[in-house]
């Protein structure tokens, strides 16, 4: 076996692959593309479900805040009887923009109740039902109620 001479060893020549190895990189390339894409699609996804049940609590979070605050009201008035005004404004803001502190397309009512003496409902009873409903994000209708019996 004749030893390699040194121009030889300078020399490189191509390495020539099979025809069945050539574009195995182009193809994993575009494989792992649609992989990544995919996973981000879904992620996307992920992160906009998360951001509907986010508003969603936040919305039960501002409406019991909202019914909580009427409630105190009535405690501090020893009674369910409000002034109108003030019950007026508490449903303007009710219905003000979440932005204000209320709810997208929010209403509120509050009824006198009967309690459990089987009579009908009176002033006398201090017992109230405050019900808000309000329409999130996707046009879904909630509704929150509350009773409230002032001592």
């Amino acid at each position: 076996m004749p030893l390699p001479m040194a121009a030889d060893l300078l020399v490189r020549r191509p390495r020539v692959r099979p025809a069945c190895q050539r574009g195995v990189s182009l193809i994993e390339m575009l494989i792992t593309l649609v992989l990544v894409s995919i996973g981000l699609i879904g992620l996307m996804g992920v992160l906009a479900r998360a951001r509907t049940v986010s508003t969603d609590a936040e919305d039960r979070g501002r409406a019991a805040m909202l019914a909580s605050d009427i409630a105190s009201q009535m405690m501090l008035n020893h009674g369910v009887n409000l002034p109108a005004a003030f019950l007026n404004n508490w449903i303007a803001n009710v219905a003000s923009n979440p932005q204000k502190g209320g709810l997208n397309a929010g209403t509120a009512t509050v009824v006198a109740a009967a309690d459990n003496d089987g009579g009908a409902a009176t002033a006398a009873d201090n017992v109230a039902t405050i019900t808000i409903t309000w329409t999130s994000t996707g046009n879904v209708n909630h509704s929150y109620t509350t009773k409230v019996i002032v001592p």
